[in-house]
């Protein structure tokens, strides 16, 4: 974490605002989540616990502003008390070196239910895409959220 810290505030310092910007911050992110989401999953989830980290909003747009919150998802069917130690080995990491940080966890299901009844939810949810994980679970989430709006 201390090495992301350092290289988004040197890419803040030294970047011109803009949308090349905002991608690159991005990318940086991402690197870092994968990190923690990997390290997270690997010391407390079993081995067939499927899950997917997925970024949301803008940020899932692949652009980052500065003062943005990172908009993340997990997806999993695991029960809540198996996902807890793993969700929060990501987020307070991200929580105590002072990132603003939007976080749901849910199943497929819950997903598109909350996406069904709120506008804001599927807009985000419009704009996902894959961080770590189990790729096809979360790409699955993200089409079904997408087709559904077509009924």
């Amino acid at each position: 974490m201390h090495r992301y810290l350092e290289e988004r505030q040197e890419l803040l310092r030294a970047s011109v605002p803009g949308i090349s910007s905002a991608r690159r911050l991005s990318r940086v992110t991402d690197e870092m989540l994968r990190e923690l989401a990997r390290d997270a999953a690997a010391r407390l989830l079993p081995a067939d616990v499927g899950w997917s980290l997925v970024a949301l909003g803008g940020y899932g747009a692949g652009a980052l502003l500065p003062s943005s919150d990172l908009d993340l998802l997990v997806i999993s069917n695991a029960p809540a008390a198996t996902l807890k130690p793993f969700v929060e080995a990501i987020l307070y990491p991200l929580w105590d070196s002072g990132l603003s940080v939007g976080h749901q966890v849910r199943s497929k299901r819950e997903q598109l239910s909350s996406a069904r009844a709120d506008l804001a939810t599927l807009t985000a949810t419009l704009t996902g895409r894959v961080l770590a994980g189990d790729e096809a679970l979360g790409r699955d989430v993200l089409v079904a959220c997408a087709a559904d709006t077509a009924k």
